[in-house]
C-alpha cells in the first residue's frame, strides 16, 4: 500500500522552526543599565543562555559598535519590549529612572542597600 507523505525532512523544518518561535516566546527579553565590567560580563553570559534574550544595553557613555544606547535613551518608548532590567550602573540612575521603568518591566538592582535613601 502506497500513502502519500511529506518529505521528512520538510517536517524536520517546519518542527525545527515552530520549535524555535516558540523558544523566542517563551525568552525573558533583557535590558542592562550600566556597561562596565559587570555590564560587559552579563551581556556575554546572556547571550549564551536560550532562556533570555538581550534586547537592550544603556551606559552614561554610548558605544554604537557595541550596541550601547546613551542614558538619555532611557525611555518609555525603548521600555516597551523589555521584561527585566538589570541596573549594574550607579545608584543615581535608578533613582532618577526607576519611576520609568517600573512602568514597563521588572527591575532587579544590583546593590539595593546603595539605593536607599534616609
Amino acid at each position: 500500500m502506497v500513502t502519500s507523505t511529506e518529505n521528512p525532512s520538510e517536517e524536520e523544518e517546519i518542527f525545527t522552526n515552530s520549535f524555535k518561535i516558540q523558544q523566542q516566546n517563551n525568552q525573558k527579553r533583557i535590558g542592562i543599565i550600566g556597561f562596565g565590567r559587570l555590564g560587559q560580563f552579563l551581556k556575554i553570559e546572556l547571550s549564551k543562555s536560550p532562556e533570555f534574550l538581550l534586547q537592550k544595553i544603556w551606559n552614561r557613555t554610548e558605544d554604537s559598535n557595541e550596541g550601547v544606547l546613551p542614558l538619555s535613551e532611557l525611555n518609555e518608548e525603548n521600555l516597551k519590549d523589555i521584561d527585566l532590567i538589570i541596573e549594574v550602573s550607579h545608584p543615581d540612575i535608578i533613582h532618577n529612572y526607576a519611576n520609568t521603568i517600573l512602568k514597563h518591566a521588572d527591575l532587579f538592582v544590583k546593590f539595593i542597600l546603595l539605593v536607599l535613601k534616609k
